[in-house]
Formats: structure tokens, C-alpha cells, sequence
């Protein structure tokens, strides 16, 4: 776990810059310079194309983390793998886009009447797609090498910055937001070019004069297995596209513009998450490569501890925030209380059964969780046809974590039948106990000190001496001590005051 704690924070420290750098753009510089309307138009465009991306990648990222194992070496170039790999994505985008060609029609006349101003400008949704489909694949590539910090740093931070200085241009009507809305989504490509120089640097670039040298007989296993977990790869992943994808069509741009800033509150809630499973995914395929169940067991243990304590923090410092988070927002906002509340909740249950779909899909049972993710799609897509009509955005939120507890129940009783291997552990039991008792403490005592920043800032003092400092000087979790204890041994690295 020491790899996954010391790469995890360093991807966290500079996802956490990317989560400044956004929130400035999304909450102060987005509502102050755009409408609703406009800033629903600009995260629909997004949604969108991350849609496309998923469509087209066709299996080419699960694949990369699943055999890289077995086909690294330097010597041959990886048997031409990222070829090979670039490839099938090449030709997922066509295939796509040849779909969208065919159907746009009807594409189209599906956004005309709530959202017609997306109907008018979907052409710009394709820059967006391209430069995330391919940004990811190289991305995916590069986690294999254990290379996160660059693909983070450039995503994460530089693009934002961008974006940033795009957002300022149209405040000052240096350009209008048609102008905007072009250069941002052309910018979206910007990330790609930059993996491609920084893999040209790494000498990693030979896609030209590589040869594909990988045998037939597992080329054949690749494909269908990048076949199958294709489907797989659509599923945790579309489901909140699909939400913003239907709110857009059934409710109207204003509706979707707040929807897609709850959605970026619950990038920063899973930040940490997102940062542990970054290196654990790579691991979880040399597990399975060595057939070693003991550090898989170890490994689902300890993420899904790691994970349920941070998520159970973040949780209370959000909602227990809710009034003073929602006041800074505007009225408008008001409507996604409660939609905020079920997003975090499935977002919660994702994070707590932690490595349980990888672990699935990395198997030799991979084709099972085809049932899974295609039940998944299912589940949001009625739930939403029958609960955004009467509850808006707030029941596209209730459909995506019913659907969430659904999904993560059935694979963590598979893997355990299959596997023999869980992420319970009796602490755990007690740290939700400590959380229920926190939580309610926010909830039903007083605690209005006169002014919004003041009470945020005592609330959270308050909620971090209960929840965490708690935990860690009872040694409920190891592994958040380790990590608490790696982290400070940083710090004080850093200041000069280790004298090692």
C-alpha cells in the first residue's frame, strides 16, 4: 500500500489545486459572468462529449491496465501495444462518428424544444469528444507506467488555467460567448497534444515505426476482452452523463446548468477516492497476473477503509455546510439541496465498496459484470423517465444512488461467492457509528455564530476533532494513521524539521 498512499497524495495535492483553480471558474467566475442558461450549455457540451468518448473508446483503456503487465517490454517496444491500442479507439471514433452522422436527425429534434440552443451548436461537442477520448487513452497508458503526475498536472490544473483566462476575455468582451463556447472546446484537445509530447519525451511515442508483434491468440483474447468490459466501462461512468443528458432534454438548460455545478461539488468529494484508485487499479491487474489473493484481499481491505473514513468526512464537513454552501450560491440553487444529498450518498456507496468492479472486470469472470453495468444503465435510465417529471433534479440525484446501492451490492456478493474475498472489517462498523453520532450532533444542535465563513470554519474545526482526530488516536484504522503519519513526515521534511 505504501506506493498507493505516496503517489495517491501527490495526485491529490494537485487534483486538490485543479478543485481550486475549478472552483474559482465554476462558482465564482461562472456565475458572475454567465447565465444559467449558458453555463448549462457549456457543462452539456461536456457531458455530452464525455458520453461520445465513452462510446468510442471501445474497451481500449480496461485494456491497457489488463494486459500492459503482460506484454511490458522495452526491448520489443510493449509488442506495439499503444499502437495497437490507439488503433481500436481510432476506430471506435469513427464508427461513432458515423452513428451520430446517420442519427443526428434525430439527435438533434430530441434537444430542439428545451434545449435548442444545444441542438444549434452540437458540432462543437466533437473537439471535446476527440480530445477526451484520446487524452484518456494515453492517460491509461501512462498509469500503467505509474506516470500519473504530468497527465494530472496538465488536465487538472493547466487546461483550467485556460479555460480561466477564456472566462476572463468574455468578461471584458474581448470575445462573445459564442467565441467562448469555440476556443473552449477546441481547447479540450489541448491535453491530448500535450500527452503526446510528454509519452515523445518518455520515448514512448513510436507509433509510426512500431510493429505489432502481439500473438494472434492474444490479440483475439484482447479483443474480446475489451469487447465485453466495454459495456462494462460505460456503466459507472454514463451514469451521471445520463442524468445531465435527460435533465437537458426533459427540463431545459437552467436545470441542467445547476445539476452540472452539484456535479462538480462531488468531483472535489471524490477526489481522494479517485486519487487512491488511480494506483490501485494497475496493481489490482499484477494481483491477478501473480495470482496472489492474499495482496488482493489486502489491498480491497484497505482501500475500502481508506476510502469509507474519507468519504464519511467529507461528507459531514458538506452537508453539515449545506446552508452557508448554498447561500454563497444564490436562490437559484436552492433546488439542489436535496439532489446534492443523494449525489453524495451514491457517490458514498461507490467510494465504500471501493475496488470491487475492478476486481471483477481484471478476472477471469470479467463477462458477468456485462449483466451488471447493463442492469445499471437500465435502472437510471427508467427511474429517471419516472422520477425527473415529478421530482426534477432531485430524483435524476434519488435514480443514480438507488442505482449505485443496486449495482455495488450485487458485485460485492459476487466477488465474495467468486473470490472469497470482502472489504468488512468490525472497525468499520464503528467508525459508521462515530459517524452517525457526529452527524447528528451537526444536525440537532445549534450552531449559528452570525456569519456564513465563521460558521463553516467552526463547523469543520469541530467536525474534524470528532471524526478523524478521533479515529486516529484510537487507532481504528491503521492505514489512516500510516497515511496520516506518511503525510506529516512530508511536511515536516519539507519545513526542515525532520533531521533526517
Amino acid at each position: 500500500m505504501g506506493i498507493v498512499q505516496k503517489d495517491a497524495l501527490r495526485t491529490a495535492v494537485v487534483s486538490y489545486a485543479g478543485v481550486a483553480i475549478g472552483f474559482a471558474n465554476k462558482v465564482f467566475l461562472f456565475l458572475a459572468i454567465l447565465s444559467e442558461t449558458e453555463i448549462g450549455l457549456l457543462n452539456l457540451f461536456l457531458s455530452a462529449a464525455s458520453m461520445v468518448a465513452l462510446l468510442a473508446n471501445f474497451g481500449s483503456l480496461h485494456m491497457i491496465l489488463k494486459f500492459f503487465p503482460i506484454l511490458k517490454n522495452k526491448e520489443t517496444n510493449n509488442e506495439g501495444f499503444l499502437k495497437f491500442t490507439l488503433l481500436v479507439s481510432i476506430a471506435g471514433a469513427c464508427f461513432l462518428g458515423l452513428l451520430i452522422f446517420i442519427y443526428r436527425v434525430d439527435i438533434l429534434e430530441y434537444y430542439s424544444t428545451k434545449s435548442k440552443l444545444f441542438a444549434d451548436n452540437f458540432i462543437w461537442v466533437l473537439p471535446i469528444a476527440i480530445g477526451i477520448l484520446f487524452f484518456r487513452l494515453f492517460d491509461g497508458y501512462l498509469r500503467a507506467y505509474q506516470k500519473n503526475i504530468v497527465p494530472v498536472l496538465v488536465n487538472e490544473v493547466i487546461f483550467r488555467l485556460v479555460f480561466t483566462a477564456l472566462l476572463l476575455l468574455h468578461a471584458y468582451d474581448v470575445i462573445n460567448f459564442y467565441w467562448l463556447m469555440v476556443l473552449s472546446s477546441l481547447a479540450h484537445m489541448g491535453p491530448m497534444v500535450v500527452m503526446v509530447i510528454y509519452l515523445s519525451y518518455l520515448g514512448h511515442w513510436k507509433v509510426f515505426t512500431a510493429r505489432i508483434t502481439i500473438r494472434p491468440r492474444l490479440k483475439k483474447i484482447m479483443l474480446k476482452y475489451a469487447g465485453i468490459t466495454y459495456l462494462n466501462n460505460l456503466g459507472t461512468s454514463i451514469v451521471w452523463t445520463l442524468d445531465v443528458l435527460m435533465i437537458a432534454g426533459m427540463l431545459g438548460l437552467a436545470e441542467t446548468g445547476v445539476y452540472t455545478i452539484l456535479l462538480y461539488f462531488m468531483r472535489v468529494f471524490a477526489i481522494p477516492f479517485n486519487s487512491i484508485m488511480r494506483v490501485s487499479v494497475p496493481l489490482v491487474s499484477v494481483h491477478w497476473k501473480d495470482r496472489d489473493m492474499k495482496s488482493m484481499n489486502i489491498l480491497y481491505d484497505k482501500v475500502s477503509s481508506v476510502s469509507l473514513v474519507i468519504g464519511l468526512f467529507f461528507f459531514l464537513g458538506i452537508w453539515s455546510n449545506r446552508t452557508e454552501l448554498f447561500s454563497l450560491l444564490g436562490e437559484e440553487f436552492q433546488i439542489g439541496i436535496y439532489a446534492f444529498l443523494f449525489l453524495m450518498i451514491g457517490n458514498l456507496i461507490d467510494m465504500y465498496t471501493g475496488i470491487n468492479g475492478i476486481i471483477l472486470i481484471f478476472s477471469k469472470k470479467f463477462r458477468y459484470d456485462v449483466f451488471f453495468t447493463g442492469s445499471l444503465i437500465a435502472v437510471v435510465f427508467l427511474l429517471n423517465l419516472w422520477f425527473i417529471p415529478i421530482w426534477g433534479i432531485t430524483g435524476a440525484a434519488m435514480s443514480s444512488a438507488i442505482a449505485f446501492l443496486l449495482l455495488n451490492m450485487a458485485r460485492l456478493l459476487f466477488v465474495l461467492k467468486a473470490f472469497k474475498i470482502h472489504p468488512f472489517k468490525k472497525s468499520q462498523f464503528v467508525v459508521l457509528a462515530l459517524f452517525g453520532v457526529v452527524l447528528c450532533l451537526m444536525e440537532f444542535v445549534p450552531m449559528d455564530f452570525g456569519n456564513i465563513f465563521v460558521n463553516m470554519i467552526l463547523k469543520s474545526i469541530l467536525i474534524t476533532l470528532l471524526f478523524p482526530v478521533v479515529i486516529y488516536f484510537t487507532k481504528l484504522e491503521p492505514e489512516i494513521n500510516s497515511y496520516v503519519d506518511k503525510v506529516m513526515g512530508v511536511i515536516k521534511k519539507k519545513l526542515g524539521m525532520d533531521p533526517a
